[in-house]
């Protein structure tokens, strides 16, 4: 919900400038309609609104209505790249990877799935070879449907291909669907186990409130059977 707020007082300042600057003002519709729409996909948890699609791609109308806020957000994550403040991904358990939306040449030499868990990003260059599954999910929010989470965590728990799971930043989405899966496959005993394992790998994790409780939902959720 903050998030959503943060958004829609930007959407209030842009239109507050259009108003007072008139035709001057214009351009500022732009941000400011952006803004709108990005404060009540959040508020309403609704990454559909943002229109990535079934093969990982953002169709382009809609990276263009939304460029003044995608620029904000490529440029933010693309700075904290560029300061390492860590490694792009951590080996998590055998054949099992979480890190943040990778460049091409960063993936793991083993992988053989990727799991992109973005809504504000294309597909990875590079990695269009690599089956992937995708689940939309805004950052720093909970998934929409708790039913799509655990279809996908009973899909991953029982694949025997190395995967790479990752969103963003590779804090939060990721750690949520990582962690769940270290519960499913019996590593770890308890969520809270599980995400204390992933912060002693990556310190920068973490798991929002809404988040976990879909961790501790997914996690009593008995898992399908051996293949």
């Amino acid at each position: 919900m903050l998030i959503a707020l943060l958004f829609g007082s930007l959407a209030l300042a842009f239109g507050a400038w259009t108003v007072k600057l008139g035709l001057a003002g214009l351009p500022l519709l732009w941000p400011a309609v952006a803004c709108a729409l990005v404060a009540a996909a959040y508020a309403l948890n609704r990454p559909s609104m943002v229109g990535k699609r079934a093969d990982g791609r953002v169709p382009w109308p809609l990276i263009l209505l939304y460029l003044p806020v995608l620029l904000g957000l490529w440029g933010r994550w693309h700075a904290v790249r560029a300061m390492k403040l860590e490694e792009p991904w951590v080996r998590v358990a055998p054949g099992l990877w979480l890190g943040r939306r990778p460049l091409a040449g960063e993936l793991p030499t083993d992988v053989e799935l990727v799991v992109d868990l973005t809504v504000e990003w294309h597909r990875a260059a590079g990695l269009e070879d690599l089956p992937h599954r995708w689940l939309r999910c805004l950052d720093g929010m909970p998934f929409p449907e708790l039913y799509a989470l655990r279809e996908l965590v009973d899909e991953l728990s029982v694949e025997a291909r190395p995967m790479y799971v990752h969103c963003a930043a590779g804090h939060g989405r990721s750690a949520l669907v990582v962690a769940a899966l270290l519960v499913r496959r019996g590593l770890v005993a308890t969520p809270r186990e599980a995400e204390e394992r992933l912060k002693a790998l990556r310190p920068r994790v973490h798991i929002t409130q809404g988040q976990r409780r879909q961790l501790e939902a997914v996690a009593r959720t008995d898992p399908p059977p051996a293949p």
